[in-house]
């Protein structure tokens, strides 16, 4: 035998998904044409005053307030793709295939859109991924792309997107040929394969097929838990208090300990002491990586070892990177796809997604198994063909006070490059 072929593949792409996991499906509902309603209550009811009892008369009292969000669930679509020689192969069995190309293409999809929803739950509810930097010609196909907060974090290599102009206005798909986006705090690049006719610096990334001038998607975080007064959250005006969470700026600030105390102090003044003190199995914090760094970087630690028999154990000079992490005593999520500029207080028991029954499912098709579709080019069949994989979902929160942000942290310096 010539070769040694070691059939452990390895894939290089990041694939988390840890908040989209912590989203929990409403259970038992049909959604069919008409799309889910929240319902809020925002006040119990009833006046209370002072009364005089002998011979003054009572007053009128209120019933409780509620206001109604309605979810729709946007639908999304995962394609994957294979030629007929590519079939034919992977059926060759083990002592001639390396890998069942099919196979593991069709295994992986439903982590790729797991983790694409984790990537769109870092955005608002517009499908914006990326903005192109300053530094930019607005000529080359290697487009920098602005540092801070997602960087290139939420794209990945062989996505198609769309460019937009300054407006929102889409110029043209692009497929991204190359990415990098390690950087944390530096800028990381994209290399498309076209400049659409009018991108400049202005420009953004989106995803695929979002409507131009007013896109609409996924709603992400920054829609989800927002101190903004702009805007609406599915259909209630921000406007209103209620709709608002509690927030903290910390003016490019690190994440200190006590900048972490004063947010927590935000959460139980709109929470209310006794239910910020009682309800917290479900709440954790959200973050990225580097923020967790800059909270272990706030000062030193010191660590008493007991020796035994004049001996002493083995020293470890760096803490535990594989320990829970904790911050006030709550978990702290640390995610490489969440945004590095905020931190998140989030309590699960209210975060829910809505689907369309029947979504997480492959369309069904035509050939190999009923799962793949053979293309048509010119009017002729091709011996390329797509599997669809389609989901139809949309996050919501059920209470904006018991969901909090940290935002505008700044970045160690040690990303910077």
């Amino acid at each position: 035998m010539l070769q040694k072929i070691n059939r452990a593949i390895e894939k290089f792409q990041n694939l988390d998904c840890a908040l989209q996991k912590r989203f929990t499906s409403i259970q038992g509902e049909t959604i069919g044409l008409q799309a889910y309603r929240q319902e809020i209550q925002t006040e119990i009811g009833g006046i209370t005053g002072a009364v005089n009892l002998d011979g003054g008369n009572y007053f009128q009292g209120s019933g409780a307030q509620y206001v109604q969000c309605i979810v729709a669930p946007v639908s999304i679509l995962n394609v994957i793709s294979a030629t007929k020689l590519a079939m034919m192969i992977s059926k060759g069995g083990p002592e001639i295939t390396i890998v069942d190309y099919v196979a593991r293409l069709i295994r992986d999809v439903k982590e790729k859109v797991g983790h694409k929803q984790n990537l769109y739950l870092q955005t608002n509810n517009d499908g914006k991924l990326a903005s192109v930097d300053s530094s930019w010609n607005s000529v080359t196909t290697t487009i920098p792309l602005t540092a801070g907060s997602a960087g290139g974090r939420l794209i990945d290599l062989g996505d198609q997107l769309q460019m937009s102009d300054g407006s929102a206005n889409m110029l043209g798909t692009v497929n991204i040929l190359e990415v990098s986006k390690n950087s944390i705090g530096g800028l990381d690049t994209v290399t498309v394969d076209v400049v659409p006719a009018g991108a400049s610096t202005s420009s953004s990334f989106y995803v695929l097929n979002v409507a131009s001038g007013n896109p609409v998607f996924v709603a992400g975080l920054q829609y989800l838990v927002t101190p903004s007064p702009s805007g609406d959250y599915f259909g209630q005006s921000r406007a209103m208090p209620y709709i608002q969470s509690p927030a903290l700026n910390a003016n490019g600030a690190f994440l200190t300990l006590g900048g972490t105390i004063a947010f927590l102090q935000r959460m139980e003044q709109a929470l209310g002491s006794e239910r910020f003190q009682s309800e917290r199995q479900k709440n954790f914090f959200y973050l990225h990586g580097a923020n967790w760094v800059s909270q272990q970087m706030q000062g030193f630690g010191k660590q008493v070892t007991l020796m035994q028999d004049g001996k002493a154990p083995v020293f470890d000079g760096v803490p535990s990177v594989f320990a829970k992490r904790t911050l006030a005593g709550m978990p702290a999520l640390c995610d490489s796809t969440a945004l590095v500029d905020k931190v998140y207080w989030l309590d699960q028991s209210v975060m829910n997604a809505v689907r369309y029954p029947g979504s997480q499912a492959f369309i069904p098709g035509m050939v190999e198994g009923g799962l793949f579709w053979p293309r048509q080019v010119g009017g002729n069949w091709n011996s390329q063909s797509d599997a669809m994989y389609q989901d139809s979902v949309n996050f919501f929160q059920r209470n904006s006070w018991a969901l909090g942000i940290y935002y505008g942290l700044g970045t160690q310096p040690i990303f910077a490059s």
